[in-house]
């Protein structure tokens, strides 16, 4: 992590921000439409790095989130139908 950015208010906000994300999507409520979506996932990248630079490429090696994202959510809705 830079040293420009080891400073604990920083870290909180971060985290706080991938809490924030993380209890939207386990109490199953719509995050697809957040205009900044990809910045949040770009973020989580990148504290998984701060943590642990041989997990990012873990991460990136399971990731279809760009994938997924890029399909839309037309896609998405299509593949869900399958198990309603």
């Amino acid at each position: 992590m830079p040293n420009t950015l080891r400073k604990r208010k920083t870290l909180s906000k971060r985290f706080n921000r991938i809490r924030h994300l993380r209890n939207r999507v386990f109490h199953h409520e719509s995050v697809w439409y957040w205009q900044d979506l990809v910045q949040h996932h770009q973020d989580i990248i990148e504290a998984i790095n701060w943590i642990e630079p041989a997990l990012q490429d873990l991460v990136m090696t399971v990731d279809h989130f760009p994938a997924t994202y890029q399909q839309g959510v037309g896609e998405i809705e299509k593949k869900l139908k399958r198990f309603c």
